[in-house]
């Protein structure tokens, strides 16, 4: 069983179908949701993040509030312009 489920990524394609399919499907798994930019260009960078609730700082205190579930996804899909500068600028 995976510790949380991505729910919002922002490269994805056809995002108002696919995002709510993985909210659908955490949520029904009682399984904790996070959101991802998938950044691969500095434009798209936070374009989608997770707020997590954590005593502290330290990888053992995130992982613990992801795993508890005291994250928030939040997020916007890329725009065409930062697909087209994503497209442009593979190395």
């Amino acid at each position: 069983m995976p510790d949380a489920i991505e729910v919002i990524n922002s490269a994805s394609i056809l995002h108002s179908v696919t995002w709510k399919r993985a909210r659908t499907f955490a949520k029904e798994r009682r399984l904790p949701q996070t959101a991802g930019s998938d950044s691969h260009i500095q434009e798209t960078i936070g374009k989608a993040f997770t707020s997590i609730e954590c005593e502290s700082k330290t990888i053992a205190s995130v992982l613990d509030a992801i795993r508890n579930g005291a994250t928030t996804p939040d997020g916007q899909a890329y725009s065409l312009g930062d697909r087209l500068r994503k497209l442009v600028r593979r190395d």
